[in-house]
């Protein structure tokens, strides 16, 4: 997602959902700080709509409702529409362990099995070391 977005989807026009990122591109109000407080358990959420909550608020997604329900945890969600098994392990290796996690939850559903088929491969395959059929 973009850095410093403030704005109103509407994938579904019946549907409108309001999307705040911060100054990382992370689904989040607040920037991330380093280095970690000491007092906080950082947990990145990686996955695909189902994490980044879409036709949620911000508030409404699960990793800001679990940081709302234990004031112990940073929950960063780190979710992206459409992203695949392989998407959300690149970006963990290009992004997501900068953020120096205690835990890294992935979220995945049936669907994203489906992007291992061949020809799903060979349609998205971003290059990345899963990529099997390379454009």
């Amino acid at each position: 997602m973009k850095p410093s977005e403030f704005l109103l989807r509407e994938i579904v026009p019946s549907m409108p959902y309001r999307v705040i990122t911060n100054s990382q591109g992370l689904r989040r109000t607040s920037d991330i700080v380093f280095p970690k407080p000491d007092n906080k358990c950082r947990i990145l959420f990686i996955g695909d709509s189902f994490t980044q909550g879409a036709y949620l608020p911000n508030h409404d997604s699960f990793p800001q409702l679990l940081e709302e329900a234990v004031t112990s945890i940073e929950a960063i969600n780190s979710g992206i529409g459409g992203y695949t098994i392989c998407d959300e392990y690149s970006y963990y290796k290009e992004k997501g362990k900068y953020i120096e996690p205690d835990i890294v939850v992935l979220q995945v559903l049936d669907n994203d099995l489906y992007g291992f088929y061949p020809f799903k491969q060979k349609m998205f395959c971003r290059g990345g070391e899963f990529c099997i059929y390379p454009n």
